[in-house]
């Protein structure tokens, strides 16, 4: 009885375990972009609101730290076209994913701004956590930095021939 027993309440501990490791949230994908006034902007797409922590490392490498799981289809590894960051990676360990962007001039916590959105279900658009780095920020909207993403690259209108 007392087997059967024990048995019965490590099935339960286990079955518990796996519920609660399938609804922690996951990585889904790695976005960034370069607005006009030159900001990075690093996004990281959730499968649901998780929490998260921003910190610099050694003041040339930002770090998004999301407790959670990995997507097995999210790259590891990736490109940005940016005079402040040109790469990124991420890395996953026991309960976190960690992207790690080594920037090419140093960065100060004032110049971060990060925040999480929420689902949009008008837009499909996942909960997702985005970072904002200021470093290079110019005030002139003039200048033309354009919008960029690895995954949705910027569109160019076309110009209408002159008269």
């Amino acid at each position: 009885m007392r087997k059967r027993f024990f048995t019965f309440l490590a099935c339960i501990v286990c079955l518990l375990a796996t519920c609660t490791a399938s609804a922690a949230a996951m990585v889904t994908d790695v976005n960034w972009g370069v607005d006009k006034f030159n900001v990075l902007r690093m996004v990281v797409d959730l499968s649901e609101t998780a929490r998260y922590n921003v910190s610099i490392a050694n003041d040339r490498e930002l770090r998004i730290k999301v407790t959670g799981g990995l997507d097995s289809k999210v790259n590891r590894k990736g490109t940005i076209k940016s005079d402040l960051a040109k790469s990124y990676s991420v890395d996953r360990d026991q309960n976190s994913v960690t992207v790690r962007v080594p920037m090419t001039k140093k960065i100060q916590k004032s110049e971060l701004k990060s925040f999480l959105l929420k689902k949009d279900a008008s837009t499909g658009r996942p909960p997702r956590i985005v970072v904002d780095v200021s470093t290079n920020k110019v005030n002139n909207a003039s200048m033309k930095y354009g919008a960029t993403s690895v995954r949705r690259p910027a569109v160019r209108p076309t110009q209408a021939p002159s008269t």
